[in-house]
């Protein structure tokens, strides 16, 4: 279990301090072009540890990344991580990861490639927003993705024939069309699928947003299934490990779409690295290797960690 705590902005410098005591601190590596308050946060209030900095090397390449450390930087592929960041991270070192501007895909590989480092403590750090600038697109159209896959090194060898008995369950984010777009390229069954919505949110309204996001096609979805809809903390990571584990145990296969915010994601994370390699090759994780290209949230409202030097065991 992920055990954790939140403090408003004014009282997170001495909860920190109080929290742990890092030798690093693993972050984006876009910092120095986002714009949003909170995107360099984790950084001020521990600016004397040194710093591993990780993205995607390019957009077209979601499996290669682009590694800072100090002045010295290099670019890597995804089972290359472990090895790299071992070369400045010694094992048994305390670890911050500041996960406010990672993707899931690169969250896979690095908390895989911490975990190889055998740290001592692993602290995952999330900053939240006052509010989310909601972008108007066309309902049924997501831009600035690539193609629908399992990410590299974990892939279920299935296919949609062989897979009777499944379950789908998306995670719902505030992007419109996004989860339709994953519904749409598997052709699901809606007796099969399941949405997680989280509530209560991050930002004011946020269940809302995340639902609106779903139109035109949620409002028929919810009157056949309604209790098909689930809503789960979107602070608390442990309720979503504890909800797809149910999932599991209910039906023979399962594929996750992890489009949810960052705390519910590590939720997804901590469920599939504790499963055991016959479980995990029971699910499939699916996504669409999307990167935040604008400001999407302003302000800082609550700053959240979790202890997460159990993340691994079932």
């Amino acid at each position: 279990m992920i055990s954790g705590f939140s403090c408003t902005p004014e009282y997170a410098e001495a909860a920190l301090a109080a929290r742990d005591s890092w030798n690093w601190l693993v972050t984006s590596g876009r910092e120095a072009k986002e714009t949003e308050d909170r995107s360099t946060w984790g950084g001020k209030y521990v600016l004397e540890l040194p710093r591993l900095a990780l993205k995607r090397a390019r957009q077209d390449t979601p499996h290669r990344f682009l590694l800072k450390v100090g002045q010295s930087e290099c670019e890597v592929n995804w089972n290359e991580l472990y090895s790299t960041i071992s070369e400045y991270i010694p094992p048994g070192s305390s670890i911050l990861l500041d996960t406010t501007h990672l993707s899931f895909d690169t969250l896979l590989y690095l908390l895989h490639a911490l975990r190889a480092c055998q740290p001592a403590a692993l602290d995952c750090l999330y900053v939240a927003p006052v509010d989310f600038h909601e972008i108007e697109t066309d309902p049924l159209a997501v831009h600035d993705t690539l193609p629908i896959g399992q990410p590299k090194g974990y892939v279920a060898l299935t296919t949609e024939e062989t897979r009777a008995h499944s379950r789908h369950i998306v995670l719902l984010g505030f992007d419109k069309g996004r989860a339709w777009k994953f519904i749409q390229r598997y052709d699901w069954d809606e007796a099969h699928l399941h949405l997680v919505v989280g509530d209560p949110p991050f930002v004011e309204n946020g269940a809302a947003i995340a639902l609106d996001a779903c139109q035109p096609w949620l409002e028929p979805f919810q009157r056949r299934f309604p209790d098909h809809i689930h809503a789960l903390d979107a602070r608390d990571p442990n309720q979503v490990h504890d909800f797809l584990s149910r999932q599991l145990k209910e039906a023979n296969w399962i594929d996750i779409v992890p489009l949810g915010p960052k705390p519910m994601l590590l939720g997804v994370l901590a469920f599939y690295f504790g499963l055991s390699d016959q479980e995990r090759a029971r699910v499939r994780l699916l996504y669409d290797f999307s990167e935040q290209r604008s400001r999407r949230c302003g302000g800082v409202q609550r700053i959240y960690s979790w202890d997460c030097n159990g993340f691994y065991s079932p």
